[in-house]
């Protein structure tokens, strides 16, 4: 399982991964993430602009809560890395449900809580399969 670079103009093969992979994978996963709660969010009929901005700054910053904790946690060793991440996922379905029901006024609480869960949950099986199958 070692990842290796390989660079065409150069012509090296070297051990590990280039600058480039992580920020790439971040803005990836941000952007699967967006994509998939923006679209529960949408189909749950929020409309407003301020129900969309408050679900834009919400997510952005939970999943950059994510990605650092994920970058600066070891939570890869020892065979760990999914009970981190089912750990981190939690945190962020409570932080998420506990601020859409907080900071956005359209519809009533509950359906922002189930709002919050449905869609934590649909792009957590949705980004898990599809981010599996992606070639970087």
């Amino acid at each position: 399982n070692t990842l290796m670079y390989l660079d065409f103009d150069a012509e090296t093969l070297t051990v590990g991964q280039p600058a480039y992979r992580e920020p790439l994978l971040i803005a990836l996963r941000m952007s699967l993430t967006l994509i998939f709660e923006g679209l529960v969010f949408f189909l749950f009929g929020f409309r407003k602009k301020s129900s969309w901005i408050a679900f834009l700054i919400i997510n952005l910053l939970t999943q950059g809560w994510l990605n650092i904790s994920i970058a600066s946690a070891d939570i890869y060793s020892g065979g760990y890395m999914i009970i981190g991440f089912i750990l981190y996922e939690a945190l962020i379905f409570i932080a998420e449900a506990i601020a859409l029901t907080a900071f956005v006024r359209e519809h009533k609480w509950y359906r922002r809580l189930g709002l919050a869960f449905l869609a934590n949950t649909v792009s957590l099986i949705l980004g898990m399969v599809i981010i599996n199958n992606l070639p970087i």
